[in-house]
């Protein structure tokens, strides 16, 4: 195992939490019997209790570890965490139910329950509708395909012509949030290069990389992600042409995207909370104080719930903090 996979392997561990770490020695005692299955336990309790982790302190220390086992134990060790953790987080992160009603519906397909492995589809897929996960709901539509094309499940005979439309309209839709997040991304990197605008040439040349890119498109035909990216890459347009209202208007669509469909705002918090910071950006370049100091206000009071999610912790403070000290700017409050 390299250093660098090695240091991965101590920040996560050094990452954990006090109920990660212990479900993740229940799981591993529980699926591990033999002396050599729990040598990467004795190696995870080493690396949680020693910071300054090396590999020739584990050989001087951990007797029953020898030098040409070391990397294939942490490679083990590495992957029972993530399994655990997986397992941990399966609850709170809809995606990865999804993905296992999957993983659980082809296994039936292999031992022949086709039916039983249609109905674990079903669900799945009703779940990644409520939370408009296109790609998700497209894989299922794909799988249903594969087992009902094999004429053994004596479907209805509108079957075929149900999946065939629903795949096609789906389908639709994960080209177009591609498209829109191709884009959004393209203009990013765009101003990762130039920058704002300088000049009349700048505004016409970023003007028609915008324009040539953009795909056509009727907005009542769009789903929630192709919205959410459409937005994303008009807010980036008007930002690096320094049209700062216009910046405002869709950082502002974007978050009321989210705030009309709760249920998908709980399920994606880092694109809700980048919109915010956006919308806030936005009302900082426009000097518009007393509304950066309740949208500041807003997403002070917002609760999560339960923070097992550390980036979206990460990512709150962060742009609450960059929201505050652009108040400060616009106050005058500098020692603040």
């Amino acid at each position: 195992m390299s250093t660098g996979t090695t240091d991965s392997l101590v920040r996560l561990i050094q990452s954990l939490t006090k109920a990660e770490k212990r479900s993740f020695k229940l799981y591993a005692n529980r699926n591990s019997s033999t002396p050599d299955e729990l040598k990467f336990l004795q190696l995870f309790d080493f690396i949680e209790k020693n910071e300054n982790y090396t590999d020739e302190l584990v050989l001087q220390k951990i007797k029953g570890i020898k030098k040409s086992q070391l990397s294939n134990i942490k490679a083990h060790l590495y992957k029972q965490l993530l399994t655990s953790l997986r397992l941990i987080h399966a609850n709170h992160l809809p995606s990865i139910e999804i993905r296992e009603a999957i993983d659980h519906a082809l296994i039936l397909y292999h031992k022949g329950f086709y039916n039983q492995a249609l109905k674990l589809l079903e669900k799945g897929k009703q779940h990644a509708m409520r939370i408009e996960a296109t790609t998700l709901h497209l894989e299922i539509l794909e799988f249903e395909k594969v087992i009902e094309s094999q004429y053994i499940t004596r479907s209805m005979p509108t079957r075929a012509e149900e999946l065939t439309a629903e795949s096609r309209e789906v389908e639709q839709h994960v080209r177009g949030a591609v498209d829109f997040s191709n884009l959004s991304l393209q203009l990013y990197a765009l101003y990762v290069i130039v920058g704002f605008v300088r000049d009349e040439k700048d505004y016409r040349f970023v003007k028609e990389f915008f324009a040539t890119r953009l795909p056509k498109y009727h907005l009542s035909d769009l789903g929630f992600e192709e919205k959410m990216h459409l937005y994303n890459a008009y807010v980036w347009y008007h930002y690096i042409t320094q049209e700062f209202l216009m910046c405002f208007k869709y950082a502002k669509l974007w978050v009321d995207l989210f705030e009309e469909n709760p249920i998908v705002k709980d399920q994606n918090k880092e694109m809700y909370l980048k919109g915010l910071y956006n919308f806030q950006n936005a009302l900082f370049n426009l000097r518009n104080h007393s509304r950066l100091s309740d949208s500041i206000s807003h997403l002070e009071q917002i609760d999560f719930g339960a923070r097992e999610n550390e980036n979206v912790a990460l990512l709150q403070e962060l742009y609450l903090l960059l929201g505050k000290i652009n108040e400060c700017y616009l106050k005058g409050s500098f020692d603040e």
